[in-house]
C-alpha cells in the first residue's frame, strides 16, 4: 500500500467507459486507498485538465494519469504525444496506460512515447482486484513519489 507522508494521490483517470471507471473507483474505495480520482472521458478533456483550460482551469496537476488508448476526440496516442512534447512539469507526469489492447505493437509504441507502465484491462473482477492491488503496492509509490517529478518547476 502507498506508505508516504502525503495524504492523497491525485489520480486522473482518462476512461470513456463509465462501468470501468465505477469499478476502479469502487475498488480504490474498498481498499481505503489514499487516492483522489478525477475522471475525464475523452482526449481533449485530458489535455484541458492537465493544462488547466476551459472547465478545468482550477484543476490540480495530477500525480499520475491512467490513460485508455481508445478515447474519443483525441485517442490516447495523440494525448501522449501532446503531453510529452511540452516542456516542464506536465511532460513528467507519470502515465499508466490501461486499455483493452494486448498488442505488443501498442506496448512498444507506448514505451516509445514515454509511458511508465502498460496494462491490458482485466476480463473479470478478480483481475481488476489484482491490478488495483499491484497499482497500490508497487506502481503508484514507484511513479508518484520519484524525482524529478516532485521538484518545484512551476
Amino acid at each position: 500500500m502507498i506508505k508516504n507522508a502525503r495524504i492523497n494521490l491525485n489520480l486522473l483517470l482518462a476512461e470513456d467507459n463509465s462501468a470501468d471507471m465505477c469499478l476502479l473507483k469502487g475498488l480504490f474505495e474498498e481498499k481505503q486507498a489514499p487516492v483522489t480520482m478525477q475522471w475525464v472521458t475523452d482526449g481533449r478533456e485530458v489535455l484541458d485538465y492537465v493544462f488547466r483550460r476551459n472547465a478545468f482551469e482550477h484543476a490540480h496537476t495530477p500525480d499520475i494519469i491512467m490513460l485508455d488508448l481508445g478515447l474519443p476526440c483525441l485517442n490516447g496516442y495523440e494525448v501522449l504525444k501532446e503531453l510529452k512534447a511540452t516542456e516542464g512539469r506536465t511532460s513528467r507526469i507519470p502515465i499508466i496506460v490501461l486499455t483493452t489492447s494486448q498488442s505488443i505493437d501498442d506496448v512498444e509504441q507506448c514505451e516509445g512515447l514515454g509511458v511508465d507502465a502498460f496494462h491490458s484491462k482485466p476480463c473479470d473482477l478478480d483481475g481488476y482486484m489484482a491490478l488495483v492491488q499491484k497499482l497500490l503496492d508497487q506502481e503508484f509509490p514507484r511513479l508518484a513519489f520519484a524525482p524529478p517529478y516532485y521538484e518545484d518547476v512551476n
